[in-house]
């Protein structure tokens, strides 16, 4: 099975941020498949969401999905704040 598919995304990703991603995937599915899947759920989410390129995406951009998307989701409160981490460890590593 693929980790990641350019069809996994909704804008024209280019190759450089197509392989950060997926670098990073491959990374957390190394660790725990759980995890993996997660982790997958909302960077996707986001960055489709943003549809920039990653050297494009600004914190008030991120702020505006957490807000948008994320907060409004039915979910417990935890996993929302899981869900913030994951993406804040992803974007602050490779942005």
């Amino acid at each position: 099975m693929e980790v990641l598919n350019k069809d996994d995304l909704n804008y024209k990703i280019k190759n450089r941020d197509y392989k950060i991603v997926k670098d990073h995937l491959i990374e957390v599915e190394k660790r725990s498949h759980g995890s993996f899947r997660n982790r997958k759920g909302v960077v996707l989410e986001c960055l489709n969401f943003i549809n920039k390129d990653l050297k494009d995406i600004k914190t008030y951009m991120v702020k505006t999905y957490f807000e948008t998307v994320l907060d409004r989701k039915d979910i417990q409160h935890s996993s929302k704040k899981t869900y913030r981490s994951n993406l804040n460890s992803f974007l602050s590593f490779h942005l």
